[in-house]
């Protein structure tokens, strides 16, 4: 069930989630992300949190199991100036 859920929100990412890809408009978020804490030349903050889950049992079971005894997804967010979320990996 994990990797049909996975599937089926990875399938409208396109239509949520788009990163800066032309030289404008790298310079506009840029400019957004200098007027916070005055970082230069950042199109997007990157963080890669845990999340909790339970376990999926079956097969997988170990995948999400991390060494300090629970089990959970590594994910990979990004962020622009507006805290808008530019990209996720879920995995």
């Amino acid at each position: 069930m994990i990797h049909k859920v996975r599937d089926a929100i990875a399938s409208l990412l396109s239509d949520f989630i788009y990163l800066p890809v032309n030289r404008e408009e790298c310079k506009e978020v840029s400019r957004r992300f200098y007027n916070i804490p005055g970082f230069s030349k950042i199109i997007g903050a990157l963080d890669g949190p845990l999340v909790l889950i339970v376990s999926p049992g079956g097969e997988d079971d170990e995948r999400f199991h991390f060494r300090k005894g629970f089990f959970a997804l590594n994910v990979q967010i990004i962020i622009d100036a507006d805290l808008v979320i530019r990209n996720v990996v879920a995995r």
